[in-house]
């Protein structure tokens, strides 16, 4: 899945594009999927299906729709949707085409490719020019707006996040590529974007 930082800038683009007025309650939607402790949390949070196993992981829309209604109607379950719509990206276009067969190969390859996430936060925020835009949202009181997320997992990733920004590295990729993952990020915007307005 994307990184922490990539969720962040797909959610601030997609909240400044659609001009979301409550950006504190999107943002803390689009973190909520990654506020959890355990493999079952997280499969549970991704609302994750499968046919026939690991290999076809993927998540299931009708799912989340049919747990949240009026999605429309509520920033955070927007947010939320944005977050799904990334990692729906990540698993359609990079991973299951491409990274899983190569992590069968080579088992360092998750290190490997978590590592280039370090080395993209600085110059894809950079890039996108919203470090001033994530330290302001990071800066709010964290909400806990979902029941069945802890609400000590969130103030978490909200800490990973904020400790991300200030977290370098040098910038030789192993995995990843620049071009791969800025394409990654429009797409998932664009993605996001047409979910939202379909509602």
């Amino acid at each position: 899945m994307g990184s922490r930082v990539m969720h962040a800038i797909v959610a601030l683009e997609v909240a400044r594009r659609r001009k979301e007025t409550d950006l504190s309650t999107f943002f803390a939607g689009a973190l909520a999927p990654s506020a959890a402790s355990t493999l079952r949390e997280k499969e549970a949070l991704h609302f994750y299906d499968r046919h026939g196993g690991e290999d076809t992981k993927f998540i299931s829309f009708s799912s989340f729709a049919k747990r949240y209604m009026d999605i429309s109607r509520h920033p955070e379950l927007k947010g939320y949707a944005t977050h799904l719509v990334t990692d729906h990206i990540w698993l359609t276009h990079l991973y299951h085409p491409w990274l899983r067969n190569q992590t069968s190969k080579i088992s360092e390859l998750t290190d490997m490719y978590h590592r280039d996430f370090t080395r993209l936060n600085q110059p894809l925020l950079h890039h996108f020019a919203l470090s001033e835009s994530l330290n302001d949202v990071l800066k709010q009181p964290i909400l806990t707006i979902f029941s069945h997320i802890d609400e000590l997992q969130m103030q978490l990733t909200y800490q990973r996040l904020e400790e991300d920004l200030h977290r370098e590295d040098d910038t030789q990729l192993e995995v990843l590529s620049w071009e791969g993952m800025l394409d990654y990020i429009h797409v998932s915007i664009e993605q996001s974007i047409a979910y939202l307005q379909g509602l």
